[in-house]
């Protein structure tokens, strides 16, 4: 049974299967509740899905890459309005001796109630009815533009969310971003970007920041676009070689991607595990349909409701390293 805080029903971790792929977006189990109504056929809605499955393929940043990573926990619908977890305390270090018999140094985990509010991230649009009968009449697609620009910004708005955070509230729980959470470990550059090789030895510097707190990867890393194309220039130290290759061949680094929601002169490393950040999503992207009451009108609207669950230990150390002054 859901666990009661106050007036709030938490839905607490369960195990889940095979992850998704990071524009999987799970659109043919969309509830038939959320559909009722509508004026338009199944071969409308297939079009209408399937640009929202065009859009969020196009898409690059921190979101896709934690769908394309696993770290993605679907919570089971919209009635979920807060997702926890506990956090662990660790244990001192065993004894090494040659009497056992002595008292020993007793101990325990302590666990504590983390969360997070799960938002709805929502746009809204419309399709006269006109114009959904003239694309009948005359056998055309069904013009799909306004629906791809709001899924484009419901994704843009869902970035943000991760990277940055929200100040939302549900009790006590707020929703921290990569870059907002309390206990991140911070970093200065090497140099700026714009000269080659300093892309490179600051990644690594921030990669020993979180290798000596026994983050040893595998990292994902996020950058603005302007550092992002620095890191195409090449370097003339390595035969000309794209100084992003040369990152992307660090052993413990997984992907580079760049997301407009990182600051300019930022990169964030983080490590790509659930113990450092994975999605809470209680709905998947998906077209919500109604007519209005003289069914001249369909409205509708891309709704996606989900939140980042930035995690850090009891002792407050987080696998998450921002670099400044890039």
């Amino acid at each position: 049974m859901p666990m009661q805080v106050g007036n709030l029903n938490i839905q607490q971790a369960s195990s889940f299967a095979a992850q998704a792929m990071a524009c999987n977006l799970d659109l043919k189990m969309a509830s038939k509740a959320l559909r009722a109504n509508t004026l338009l056929s199944p071969d409308e809605w297939k079009m209408l899905d399937a640009a929202v499955v065009n859009v969020a393929k196009t898409k690059m940043g921190v979101l896709t890459m934690l769908k394309s990573n696993g770290l993605r926990r679907p919570l089971g619908g919209l009635g979920v309005i807060l997702d926890t977890w506990q956090t662990q305390s660790g244990m001192t270090e065993a004894e090494i001796g040659m009497n056992p018999s002595g008292l020993p140094e007793f101990d325990r985990l302590n666990f504590e109630l983390a969360g997070v509010p799960i938002p709805v991230i929502s746009k809204a649009f419309m399709i006269p009815i006109r114009e959904l009968m003239a694309s009948r009449r005359n056998n055309h697609a069904l013009d799909t533009q306004h629906i791809e620009a709001a899924t484009d910004v419901v994704l843009e708005a869902a970035e943000n969310l991760v990277v940055n955070g929200s100040s939302i509230k549900v009790g006590t729980y707020s929703i921290p971003g990569l870059l907002t959470e309390a206990n991140i470990n911070t970093t200065t550059a090497t140099g700026d970007w714009g000269t080659a090789a300093n892309s490179y030895t600051s990644v690594g510097k921030g990669i020993r920041v979180l290798e000596a707190l026994g983050y040893y990867g595998p990292y994902g890393i996020a950058v603005n676009g302007t550092q992002y194309s620095e890191t195409m220039l090449p370097s003339s130290t390595e035969n000309y070689i794209a100084i992003r290759k040369r990152i992307l061949d660090i052993e413990s680094v997984k992907e580079m991607v760049p997301s407009s929601k990182v600051v300019a002169g930022t990169c964030v490393i983080y490590q790509l595990e659930k113990k450092v950040i994975d999605l809470a999503e209680a709905e998947a992207l998906k077209v919500i349909p109604w007519k209005s009451p003289n069914e001249m009108v369909i409205y509708g609207q891309i709704i996606y409701a989900m939140a980042p669950r930035v995690k850090s230990d009891q002792q407050s150390q987080s696998g998450i390293c921002e670099i400044t002054g890039c």
